[in-house]
């Protein structure tokens, strides 16, 4: 019955995708949907243990000033069929504990390590599910992060 279902489906897809017209709009409605399910994720504003001033879900600046605090920031991200270039600059100062900024695309996650002396950059491309998150775990230090459109 199953495989009776995947049939019927495929075949409409098909034939409503041999019209233009119609084949646009449902991949409007598509990313519209995955759009809005993409933001869900993304730390509320007055739950942050920083600050967010964003341009967009995708991009903008953080920053925290932290004494022994422990949590996760979900910080930029989404979900979209479109791909997306961001560029991820951080810096860390840690005086203790830990703090690790990743980023999550598609289905894998990838932490990003700091230089030396604390500098983080990275180029991503968004694809799919993207989320940039900063893990605490008792730090005490500062965390500032930039992500912006690769121009």
């Amino acid at each position: 019955m199953r495989l009776f279902a995947l049939i019927i489906a495929a075949a409409l897809f098909l034939t409503l995708s041999a019209c233009d017209g119609y084949k646009n709009r449902l991949l409007n409605v598509y990313d519209t949907v995955v759009e809005a399910f993409g933001e869900v994720p993304i730390t509320p504003d007055i739950l942050l243990i920083g600050k967010r001033d964003s341009e967009d879900s995708y991009t903008g600046i953080y920053s925290a000033d932290c004494d022994r605090k422990t949590g996760r920031d979900v910080v930029f991200g989404g979900t979209s069929v479109e791909p997306r270039v961001i560029y991820i600059t951080a810096m860390t100062a840690c005086k203790n504990g830990y703090a690790a900024i990743t980023v999550e695309n598609g289905g894998s996650k990838r932490v990003l390590s700091p230089d030396g002396s604390g500098v983080i950059e990275a180029e991503v491309t968004a694809s799919g599910s993207f989320y940039i998150t900063v893990f605490y775990e008792g730090f005490s230090g500062t965390v500032v992060l930039k992500s912006s459109d690769r121009e």
